[in-house]
Protein backbone atom coordinates (compact mmCIF):
# COMPACT_ATOMS: atom_id res chain seq x y z
CA UNK A 1 0.00 0.00 0.00
CA UNK A 2 1.36 3.64 -0.83
CA UNK A 3 2.01 5.66 2.69
CA UNK A 4 0.41 8.27 1.95
CA UNK A 5 -2.90 6.94 0.80
CA UNK A 6 -5.20 7.57 4.22
CA UNK A 7 -6.32 5.08 6.77
CA UNK A 8 -9.19 3.00 5.61
CA UNK A 9 -12.26 4.26 7.07
CA UNK A 10 -13.55 1.26 9.27
CA UNK A 11 -16.92 3.04 10.13
CA UNK A 12 -17.73 4.06 6.59
CA UNK A 13 -16.63 0.33 5.67
CA UNK A 14 -19.15 -1.13 8.10
CA UNK A 15 -22.03 1.51 7.19
CA UNK A 16 -21.26 0.72 3.40
CA UNK A 17 -21.89 -3.02 4.40
CA UNK A 18 -24.87 -2.69 6.04
CA UNK A 19 -26.10 -0.15 3.75
CA UNK A 20 -26.19 -2.82 1.26
CA UNK A 21 -27.60 -5.12 3.16
CA UNK A 22 -31.27 -2.71 3.91
CA UNK A 23 -29.85 -2.18 7.54
CA UNK A 24 -30.61 1.40 7.46
CA UNK A 25 -30.14 1.86 11.32
CA UNK A 26 -26.94 0.20 11.45
CA UNK A 27 -25.92 2.03 8.24
CA UNK A 28 -26.68 5.67 10.05
CA UNK A 29 -24.87 4.44 12.86
CA UNK A 30 -21.93 3.55 11.35
CA UNK A 31 -21.82 6.46 9.18
CA UNK A 32 -22.39 9.20 11.89
CA UNK A 33 -19.56 7.59 13.45
CA UNK A 34 -17.44 8.26 10.66
CA UNK A 35 -18.18 11.57 10.05
CA UNK A 36 -16.46 11.79 7.00
CA UNK A 37 -17.44 13.86 3.73
CA UNK A 38 -18.27 10.45 1.69
CA UNK A 39 -20.26 9.27 5.03
CA UNK A 40 -22.49 12.45 5.53
CA UNK A 41 -23.18 11.81 1.79
CA UNK A 42 -24.51 8.61 2.15
CA UNK A 43 -25.82 9.88 5.35
CA UNK A 44 -27.98 11.90 2.25
CA UNK A 45 -28.73 9.36 0.30
CA UNK A 46 -30.11 6.66 3.32
CA UNK A 47 -32.72 9.80 4.28
CA UNK A 48 -33.02 10.86 0.46
CA UNK A 49 -34.76 7.40 -0.67
CA UNK A 50 -34.73 5.61 2.66
CA UNK A 51 -32.89 2.57 3.86
CA UNK A 52 -34.71 -1.17 5.48
CA UNK A 53 -36.71 0.07 8.63
CA UNK A 54 -35.53 4.12 7.80
CA UNK A 55 -38.22 6.12 6.17
CA UNK A 56 -37.22 9.01 3.73
CA UNK A 57 -36.89 12.58 5.32
CA UNK A 58 -36.19 15.55 2.51
CA UNK A 59 -35.31 17.69 5.88
CA UNK A 60 -32.57 15.08 6.92
CA UNK A 61 -31.47 14.16 3.88
CA UNK A 62 -30.73 18.07 3.15
CA UNK A 63 -29.01 18.36 6.39
CA UNK A 64 -26.38 15.35 5.76
CA UNK A 65 -25.83 16.78 1.96
CA UNK A 66 -25.32 19.65 3.39
CA UNK A 67 -22.72 18.92 5.73
CA UNK A 68 -20.80 16.57 2.90
CA UNK A 69 -20.77 19.48 0.82
CA UNK A 70 -19.17 22.32 3.20
CA UNK A 71 -16.41 19.15 3.58
CA UNK A 72 -15.84 19.27 0.26
CA UNK A 73 -18.53 16.56 -1.57
CA UNK A 74 -18.98 17.12 -4.92
CA UNK A 75 -21.56 14.66 -5.44
CA UNK A 76 -23.57 15.86 -1.95
CA UNK A 77 -22.84 19.99 -3.48
CA UNK A 78 -24.85 18.41 -6.99
CA UNK A 79 -28.13 17.18 -4.66
CA UNK A 80 -29.06 20.29 -3.03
Amino acid sequence: PVAAQPATDASYEAGMKAYKAGEGLEAIECFKKSGSAKANYMLGIIYESGCGNVGSNAMMARKYFKKAAQQGSAEAKAKL
